[in-house]
């Protein structure tokens, strides 16, 4: 068959299809499409006004500027005051204000120490919603601006930290747990340059409170017992044996050094004729759950009432409903770590409104830090986040 002949079959075969209405929807679909893109552009714009809505401007009173997240999505808190019971429906609400810190630390978490004007966190890189480490890092900040004032990138998980003189900073790390035994663990003198000085604690060691900085030395307690270092060398000086407990904290007062004991006693350790240091006398009035230094050269003592079970620092009781775990003080302002109905909590003591209850509503991997008479700072989920007490 010829080409002709062929192209003639093949056109004959092919069915004939109606043009009627063709261009009519061909129109019905662009405008439809039409449409539908104006809906998506303005959904875009409207994400894009409440992303920008999101962020507020806070002036400071020097004329600085920090800038901040809104309270979009955070939780809210409850301020309660006057000492009262705390409660799942007591309190006023507050919402507290998520701090974008510039450069990102990643996921922030406490301890979260206190020094004049600045503050000191930890931070971790991201894992979903948690963190993970190596590495992990010191920061640390303006108070007011939020503006970060110095860096210390680590290889290992910070477990407490300490303000020393000259504006050094100690920190106890430790690294992941290997397969069997206890990890390494370390002390770090961070200088007020930013060196880092980093000592192996003995082999088997595990620290159970906060590391003290104090009468020429930084204590550690340990499981079983407390370790000495010297401040200007970083050496192991002392090993105060004394019985295994989960939790000890240790206080330096007026050159007499407190620590707890198990079963929530308090011990002093003064040196013995050959200059050593031993426990000697205990001073506790009932189970004693933590200690901190007072900024004037005393200590403070976080206690149970051992007949009612009331929770008092010296003789001011505790609002019933609040499970302390911690006590810190800084700048004059004592405050107590806890829990309320399973939230993390804080109780601040004294200041222009008496004592005041925080309660952070689904906070998690929470910790706390009073740094104004008006403000409190909190990090929970890996955010930095500031709650103000007055509105």
């Amino acid at each position: 068959m010829r080409e002709d002949q062929l192209e003639q079959s093949l056109r004959a075969a092919v069915p004939r299809v109606a043009t009627n209405g063709v261009l009519d929807r061909v129109a019905h679909k662009r405008a439809r499409r039409h449409t539908v893109r104006r809906i998506e552009l303005g959904a875009v714009a409207f994400v894009l006004v409440v992303a920008l809505s999101m962020v507020v401007v806070l002036a400071q009173e020097d004329g600085e500027v920090s800038r901040v997240a809104a309270p979009g999505g955070a939780s809210t808190v409850r301020v309660i005051t006057g000492g009262a019971a705390v409660t799942p429906k007591a309190g006023t609400a507050r919402t507290p204000v998520p701090v974008t810190l510039d450069p990102d630390q990643g996921y922030v978490r406490g301890p979260l120490v206190v020094s004049g004007s600045t503050l000191s966190l930890a931070a971790y890189d991201h894992d979903r919603d948690s963190f993970t480490y190596p590495p992990s890092r010191i920061v640390r900040l303006d108070d007011r601006t939020f503006r970060e004032e110095g860096r210390t990138d680590l290889k290992a998980e910070i477990l407490s930290i300490a303000n020393g003189d000259g504006g050094a900073r100690w920190v106890v790390t430790r690294n992941p747990a290997p397969p069997n035994g206890l990890p390494d663990t370390f002390l770090k003198r961070i200088g007020a340059d930013g060196a880092v000085v980093s000592t192996l604690l003995p082999p088997g060691t595990d620290p159970v409170g906060e590391v003290v900085a104090g009468s020429g030395a930084v204590w550690i307690p340990v499981r079983d017992g407390v370790l000495r270092y010297d401040a200007a060398t970083a050496r192991l000086t002392a090993r105060i044996d004394l019985s295994p407990t989960d939790t000890r904290a240790v206080a330096v007062g007026s050159g007499v050094i407190s620590v707890t004991t198990a079963g929530g006693g308090v011990q002093l350790l003064r040196p013995d004729g050959s200059g050593t240091l031993k426990p000697s006398g205990g001073v506790a009035d009932g189970p004693v759950i933590d200690l901190a230094q007072d900024g004037v050269g005393g200590v403070l003592t976080l206690g149970t009432d051992g007949a009612t079970g009331q929770v008092h620092v010296g003789d001011q009781r505790l609002p019933r409903g609040f499970a302390a775990t911690s006590l810190s003080a800084a700048d004059g302002r004592v405050w107590v770590e806890g829990t309320a109905g399973g939230a993390p909590a804080v109780v601040l003591l004294g200041g222009a409104h008496g004592m005041t209850t925080v309660v952070l509503d689904k906070g998690r991997d929470a910790s706390f830090a009073w740094i104004g008479p008006n403000t409190v700072l909190a990090v929970s989920n890996g955010t930095l986040l500031r709650i103000d007490l007055k509105k």
